[in-house]
């Protein structure tokens, strides 16, 4: 892989295509450059975990797209709770939770296979395999398999990604805790299936990773970059 200009190397996802959810993107750049880097680094790395997982190509790059909107419901919830650095109170958690069920809400309102995917992995992407995830503790396969792959996907991204409350880890150290767990990640959480391939493919993901946190990540080729419009 090799970074061109400003462009990742590899290929471009549509996102702002000819799907539906296009019309949700200028609210989705409401919650700024953070929301919208860790969108599009989910997406890309979910395309190639759907891969690894044995996944069409194309059913790929659909559940990614789809996945681009993951977290569409934080939009909703105050910036205060958003970026606070120090804990979270039980208060504070609660509001910050109801992001899955407002997600999914707000893309309920396009009628289309994509935002039925959508809606599924904004509403379900925090269930975990063992039952104990929120918003309804759903588990194992109960949860839909675009929700499991982008847990995964968003666990990785949310691990080497820098926040208020921590620091950025390194991809071997990432790829430790995930499998091993630490005081707040468990393995056990994730469908195994899914973790497997991630580990299939932890070399590329790595590197998609490390790419696109120095490039500007595109939506689609024919598109504009959301990265620089939120910023």
């Amino acid at each position: 892989m090799h970074n061109d200009g400003n462009l990742l190397s590899v290929e471009p996802l549509n996102i702002t295509g000819d799907s539906d959810l296009r019309n949700y993107i200028p609210y989705l750049l409401r919650g700024g450059k953070r929301l919208v880097d860790h969108s599009v680094r989910v997406a890309y790395l979910t395309r190639s975990l759907g891969q690894a997982l044995g996944l069409e190509a194309d059913t790929a790059s659909s559940i990614a797209c789809a996945a681009f909107f993951h977290d569409i419901g934080m939009i909703a919830i105050e910036d205060s709770i958003v970026n606070k650095s120090e804990p979270l109170t039980a208060e504070d958690w609660g509001h910050l939770k109801e992001h899955t069920t407002l997600g999914a809400r707000f893309l309920s309102y396009t009628a289309s296979e994509e935002a039925s995917i959508a809606m599924d992995i904004a509403l379900c992407h925090h269930e975990k395999f063992t039952g104990e995830g929120y918003p309804n503790g759903l588990a194992g396969k109960e949860i839909p398999l675009p929700a499991r792959v982008v847990a995964v996907a968003d666990q990785y991204d949310a691990l080497r990604s820098k926040r208020p409350y921590k620091q950025a880890l390194s991809h071997e150290t990432t790829l430790l805790t995930l499998v091993f767990g630490d005081e707040r990640t468990s393995p056990e959480h994730l469908d195994p299936e899914v973790l497997a391939a991630f580990l299939t493919a932890e070399g590329e993901i790595g590197k998609i990773w490390d790419e696109m946190s120095e490039a500007t990540p595109p939506l689609g080729s024919n598109a504009f970059e959301a990265t620089r419009l939120a910023s």
